[in-house]
This record gives structure tokens, sequence and C-alpha cells, in this order.
């Protein structure tokens, strides 16, 4: 059986757990939450939730348990305009769980358990690929397993299709990824990555280009948007102003969204300023997947091509 799909996400599906506190606690203390939450997360689902909600046709090529915390997943992503045909259902296992930590500015910390995840095989994942038609982009993560994330993009570069990766987490050194068309990081991760602690996000972004010899690199700068190299120039698109109420979910709903435009035949500035857009978005609400709702600056919660203005500079 085929499907047909513009954006195929390759990820984790976790169960996600949040804690609100006013400061994060040092080592040893304890401290006391004043609120607490459970939804659904992982890379892979919120990056797929929000390229679908930027308009494109998604698949998602993941693992969940055989638990009530996977059923609810899927049955989430899949009334959200997700295909998850081609996601698997691990016996014995438990759906992914993250924790996470999130204080008064919004900044978060998170611990993730991958579970099922980890369960996600290469073979799998490149005969999931091939049954997918008209993919224009693949985007995967590093909340799965090395060997599924080169599996990932050799399948892509032997169908031709564009891949963006998602070097989040960081890998520990040694561990050898091919390099994708468009290599995606935040700040502290490009920081780890080059070596590099004390250059701009401009910088970072044309060093990334060189050292893991992607087409391009975009490094995202939290509230001051996010700089691109596409190894011939280099640029900045700024953020919205907006105000903060957790961070959790920011980068995947820009790394979706940015998928989504560039499948929609956007260049990448444009697809840039979409993505910025949604990451700023996200950040107005709590929950790495509670983006249904508008959001504070008034902004629509599905955004696309109509939503940027192609007389704004970059």
């Amino acid at each position: 059986m085929t499907i047909s799909a513009e954006v195929v996400v390759v990820g984790s599906v976790n169960q996600d757990t949040t804690l609100w506190v006013e400061r994060f606690p040092v080592e040893g203390e304890t401290t006391l939450a004043h609120m607490s939450s459970g939804s659904l997360g992982g890379k892979g689902a919120n990056q797929a939730l929000a390229a679908a909600r930027a308009g494109a046709r998604v698949a998602l090529v993941a693992a969940v348990g055989d638990d009530s915390e996977g059923r609810s997943a899927l049955d989430h992503l899949r009334a959200h305009g997700v295909d998850v045909s081609l996601c698997v259902t691990v016996a014995g296992a438990r759906t992914g769980i993250a924790h996470i930590l999130v204080d008064g500015t919004g900044a978060n910390q998170i611990v993730v358990a991958p579970n099922a995840n980890a369960a996600l095989d290469p073979r799998d994942v490149a005969s999931a690929l091939d049954r997918v038609r008209g993919a224009r982009v693949v985007i995967a993560q590093q909340e799965v397993s090395p060997p599924v994330i080169r599996a990932v993009l050799s399948s892509a570069r032997k169908a031709a299709i564009s891949s963006i990766l998602n070097a989040s987490p960081t890998l520990p050194p040694g561990v050898d990824i091919p390099a994708p068309d468009l290599l995606v990081v935040n700040l502290r991760e490009a920081q780890q990555l080059t070596g590099l602690s004390d250059r701009s996000a401009e910088e970072l972004a044309a060093t990334l280009v060189t050292q893991a010899a992607a087409s391009s690199a975009i490094v995202t700068d939290g509230a001051r948007g996010a700089a691109v190299s596409d190894g011939q120039s280099t640029w900045r698109e700024n953020s919205a102003t907006v105000e903060v109420v957790d961070t959790t979910g920011a980068g995947d709903a820009f790394a979706g969204a940015l998928a989504a435009g560039l499948a929609q035949r956007a260049d990448l500035k444009q697809a840039l300023a979409i993505a910025t857009l949604a990451g700023a978005q996200a950040v107005t609400r709590r929950g790495a997947q509670d983006h249904d709702a508008a959001s504070a600056s008034g902004q629509p919660a599905t955004i696309g091509l109509d939503t940027i203005d192609p007389n704004k500079e970059a």
C-alpha cells in the first residue's frame, strides 16, 4: 500500500509530563511546582503536527508502545491531519516519556526516556519511505537511533528528496551521521557541534555548512529569531515580539513549519519566515502540541505561505 505526502517526518512520539516551577532546583534540592499537566509530545510528533498545521500533507514514521499512551498519540495525530499509517506499535514496550520542567521565564529542562522510540528499525524506515508518493521533504531528529537517522538521510538521497536534520538532542562525539541538505540546530547545539562558544548565530551557521558539509544550515536563536547560511550568503530572520509562556516545542514548531514551507515550493527565505512565525506562536501557549488556539499576539494558529508578506525584507 502506498500513501501520498509532501512531508515525511521520521522521529519520536512521547507522553510529556510538565511541571511549572518558579525556578529550576539546584542539585539536591526539592522544590514545589505550582502546576502540572500531561500532554502528547516527542520531536517527531511535534514536527509532524506543525507541518500539517502549516498546510502540508504529512506522514509520520515512528514507533509507539502497545499502551494507552501510544493509542492516544496516534489518535491525536490522525485527528489533526497527520497520516500515521507508517507508524508501528511495539509489543511489550512503553511509549516514550518526557519529563519537562518550565521555569517562570518560560525556559525549560527536559529528560527523555525513549522506550518504544528506540525500537524503530532502519529497515522498516527505509521500507516505509519507499511507500510514500509525492514526498518533497524528509525531516528527522535525534530522539531516534543513529542507524535510523542514517537510513533516513540515505533513502532521501537515493530518492532525490530534500532532507532536513534537526540535530537535537546533540549526539555523543564520534557518532557518524551523513550530511543532510539542511541542518537545523539551536544556538547551544551549534556551539556544541562547532566547538565555538564566542560566535554569533550567523557565524555559527556559516561554520556548520563547512564542518557538516550540509548545503545549508539554520541556527535558531530564541527571541532573536534565526540565522541561516546557504554556503553563499548568510542572513537573519527576526522573530516577532510575543509574551513567552512556555518554550517547550518551539523548535519543533519552527522545524515542522520550515519543512512544510519548503515542500510547498517556498524558497529558503520564505520558508524561514514561515518557520520563525510558527516558533514565535508556539511560545505563547503551554505544552508542545497545545497549539490549536490563537496565539496571544492574535496570529492564526494555522500558518503558511499566505501569511508571509512577500515585500518583507529578510
